[in-house]
């Protein structure tokens, strides 16, 4: 593991602002239960939308849990990629 000491700005790292040029959107799907209400149901229902109203704009990634890819995304699948991946969110 490569430990980085230095703040990520010496290391050409920044943090944009949303209407600053960029490639592409990155979302992390909610789905933890204990911090989102009544399942994540109605959080995923709005990322859903959201992800695809941007989609329409720019590329977007889904980051997601491998268990939430195979419940979830056959409506998002034809706008947007997805990538399992173990989020704290």
């Amino acid at each position: 593991m490569v430990v980085i000491r230095e703040a990520p700005v010496v290391h050409g790292y920044s943090m944009p602002a949303e209407w600053e040029p960029h490639s592409q959107t990155w979302m992390g799907w909610p789905e933890r239960l204990d911090i989102w209400r009544d399942n994540a149901l109605h959080a995923q229902l709005v990322f859903t939308k959201v992800a695809i109203a941007i989609s329409k704009f720019e590329p977007v990634t889904v980051c997601a849990s491998s268990a939430q890819v195979v419940r979830h995304f056959n409506k998002l699948m034809s706008y947007v990629s997805v990538m399992g991946f173990e989020l704290l969110n």
